[in-house]
């Protein structure tokens, strides 16, 4: 699998979407920045030889898609999992009553 990584010591240019209008600024700014990545693209603009064309320019689409989801760590997870059930107990506290339990019992 091919990861995106940020070049250490190079200009680079964070954009949150790509659409037609404001396309043609990238290939200006491409001058002047040496990696360009964006994080959405227009749904029109979605085609796989346009988006090779633009990584051959320089301009990277960071697709989440592009990552593998068998790597998230599991430390973050874990932890989630407990301040979610610490949250869950701590709201079920303040919210229960005792004419609920005839529901949620049976």
């Amino acid at each position: 699998m091919k990861f995106k990584e940020f070049p250490n010591n190079e200009k680079i240019l964070l954009l949150k979407k790509i659409n037609f209008w404001n396309f043609f600024l990238l290939i200006f700014f491409k001058f002047f920045f040496n990696k360009i990545f964006f994080l959405e693209i227009n749904i029109h603009l979605q085609n796989k030889k346009f988006l090779s064309f633009l990584e051959l320019l320089g301009i990277v689409w960071l697709n989440y898609n592009d990552y593998n989801l068998g790597t998230v760590h599991a430390l973050k997870l874990k932890k989630s999992t407990i301040f979610c059930d610490k949250y869950s107990f701590y709201i079920t506290k303040k919210i229960w009553i005792k004419s609920l339990s005839f529901f949620f019992y049976k």
